[in-house]
């Protein structure tokens, strides 16, 4: 039945999605700044201190001041555009409209169509075990399927209660079309995730909807035939396409963009918020 953690989650129950919250992040651009001072000369105790003002430009055996920092930004840049990761070239597939809560189902149809397997979005959902619990709240208490135990609830709209499933059933489901090449690495620390993406391999993973950890008050917990689940009504499902020193790179089924990017220490700490689910193949 594939790994099966007592993770995290959430639910999104009326009109709220599991896959939701689209942010975006934009880096400002730097001009560079000629300098048109004379050339000085420095000691090499100087020297060795770095440029002491803005004053100094570059002469052998010293320093051009901002013109010699900016160049070690220059250069800073291009070393961590080499550092990146080559992204991955998986096929990016839209959720929406078809399936308001299918983030996890359609994160796996881009996983298994990057392995070369043809096989869409609809007929996952379809094939996806489910946990058949209604939803019911009694006494203040809420009761509801366990997500580690199939898809919790209605895919197709927000009319209908509903929620998402994790990493097991899905390993499962993904074993039915690449058999033992599936690797569930649930549990494993993030290294485990960055070794796939290294190997050219994406990584299916479940995170909070911010890419972020969230406070104590964004969770809740429900009543579920195997025992008590913690949920959070901010979840989503992506597909790990690359990353590099400071951020992730993903393809977003909600967002419907490829090769999304988020900060690389925030999206870990909200993955590993929600358990650590990964799934991936060889």
């Amino acid at each position: 039945m594939g790994i099966r953690n007592q993770l995290l989650g959430m639910t999104f129950l009326f009109a709220v999605a599991g896959c939701s919250s689209i942010e975006t992040e934009t880096n400002a651009d730097q001009k560079e700044t000629k300098q048109e001072d004379p050339p000085s000369v420095v000691t090499k105790q100087e020297e060795e201190k770095g440029p002491p003002t803005d004053s100094y430009v570059k002469t052998d055996n010293s320093f051009e001041g901002i013109g010699y920092i900016m160049e070690r930004e220059r250069e800073s840049k291009e070393k961590k555009q080499q550092e990146t990761t080559d992204l991955i070239d998986a096929p990016l597939i839209a959720q929406m409209p078809e399936l308001p809560r299918g983030c996890e189902v359609a994160t796996l149809a881009m996983m298994l169509g990057q392995a070369r397997i043809e096989v869409s979005k609809m007929t996952l959902a379809e094939e996806v075990r489910k946990d058949p619990t209604p939803y019911s709240k009694k006494n203040g208490q809420v009761y509801f399927g366990n997500p580690n135990t199939g898809f919790v609830g209605n895919m197709y709209t927000f009319d209908k209660p509903g929620y998402g499933v994790y990493n097991g059933p899905i390993a499962d489901l993904a074993r039915e079309y690449l058999g033992e090449r599936v690797i569930n690495l649930s549990g494993n620390n993030f290294d485990a995730v960055l070794n796939q993406v290294d190997k050219g391999k994406p990584v299916w993973v479940v995170n909070t909807s911010l890419f972020k950890r969230l406070p104590e008050s964004y969770w809740r917990t429900w009543n579920t035939p195997t025992g008590k689940v913690k949920i959070t009504y901010k979840m989503h499902s992506v597909l790990i396409t690359g990353y590099d020193e400071d951020y992730i790179y993903f393809n977003d089924a909600l967002a419907n963009q490829k090769n999304r990017k988020s900060s690389r220490n925030n999206f870990v700490a909200g993955w590993e918020q929600f358990g650590k689910q990964a799934v991936s193949y060889n």
